[in-house]
């Protein structure tokens, strides 16, 4: 069985910043608030803030909250971002 990846190309495909694929694995639950705030963190110095505000569809102010923990990621947030 023949495996197919699809590769998401960042400057064409405005609602993920990664891979399609390799993260239906994980489960997401595991993750502490910390965690998730640090792969935000890690997303926005990657890619950029403009970025992930476009990805998330959220505005500065809400993007600011999730990333210094005022407001919770949840997990739809987080598979965006990944």
């Amino acid at each position: 069985m023949k495996r197919i990846y699809v590769e998401c190309n960042l400057l064409s495909r405005p609602g993920c910043l990664g891979s399609e694929l390799w993260f239906e694995g994980l489960d997401l639950s595991k993750l502490s608030a910390e965690d998730r705030v640090r792969l935000l963190k890690y997303a926005a110095d990657k890619h950029g803030v403009e970025r992930v505000l476009e990805v998330l569809g959220v505005s500065k102010v809400t993007l600011w909250r999730l990333l210094n923990g005022r407001s919770p990621v949840d997990d739809g947030k987080l598979v965006r971002v990944l």
